[in-house]
């Protein structure tokens, strides 16, 4: 079966399969609405700052939900988890509507588009794959 596919740069990617994140900001939109596994690339966290790890220090210390992620092994070049991409929205519509949480782990600047995810399946042993591309095809197996 080929359902679609989306590059997650983690800690994100984990965030969502863990529930804490339920969309998924980009700079551009899709028409598809289905089936969408999350891979967490290999590059990984590759560029992040210093201030993104002091960001994501504070975010362990003002939610607890983030701490407990943060502490499992991080997955890197595997599917990590399918969701149902329910609807896609514009963050100016959405942030008035945002938890603390979720406003704290996305970026809801005006112009992007809110991918609304809703986990359906978590593996438990992630499922290796190197992708091409951000946004792909992928046969599961």
């Amino acid at each position: 079966m080929i359902i679609k596919a989306l590059s997650v740069r983690n800690p994100w990617a984990v965030f969502i399969r863990d529930g804490l994140k339920q969309y998924e900001t980009r700079d551009w939109a899709t028409q598809y609405r289905g089936p969408l596994a999350i891979h967490a690339p290999m590059y990984g966290n590759r560029g992040f700052t210093a201030d993104d790890h002091g960001y994501m220090e504070r975010l362990k210390y003002q939610f607890p939900q983030v701490r407990e992620a943060l502490a499992k092994p991080m997955v890197f070049g595997a599917i990590v988890c399918v969701c149902h991409l329910a609807h896609i929205y514009r963050t100016e519509g959405l942030r008035p509507h945002l938890s603390e949480l979720e406003f704290a782990i996305g970026n809801f600047a005006d112009g992007r588009a809110a991918w609304q995810l809703e986990v359906i399946e978590v593996f438990a042993e992630p499922i290796p794959l190197q992708a091409p591309r951000v946004f792909f095809d992928w046969e599961r197996p």
